[in-house]
């Protein structure tokens, strides 16, 4: 069975994102449009509002739990980055509240 060793930064994202709450609670499995947006290589995350960039976040939490590795996986491919920075513009341009 793999096992998989986070980085501090990863450690500290996953803390942080816990921390401010960003994970809405709602049906992640059955999300199939978030599923194929986490899927799909070179997906345009900015073009999405905060809601569904936190929902993503939920998505990618959970889907850990059940396959160990996904999480470091969502970094490694620059997903996490490209949801947080999502998250930045849309918050450094906007004043709208999750």
């Amino acid at each position: 069975m793999p096992y998989w060793d986070t980085t501090p930064i990863v450690h500290d994202v996953v803390h942080i994102i816990t921390y401010l709450d960003l994970c809405p609670v709602f049906d992640w499995e059955a999300w199939s449009e978030g599923i194929a947006m986490l899927q799909t290589q070179g997906f345009d995350y900015s073009t999405l509002d905060a809601i569904t960039l936190c929902k993503l976040l939920t998505t990618i939490l959970r889907a850990d739990r059940f396959n160990e590795g996904f999480l470091i996986s969502c970094f490694e491919r620059g997903i996490m980055t490209k949801i947080l920075k999502g998250l930045k513009q849309y918050y450094g341009t906007q004043n709208h509240m999750l």
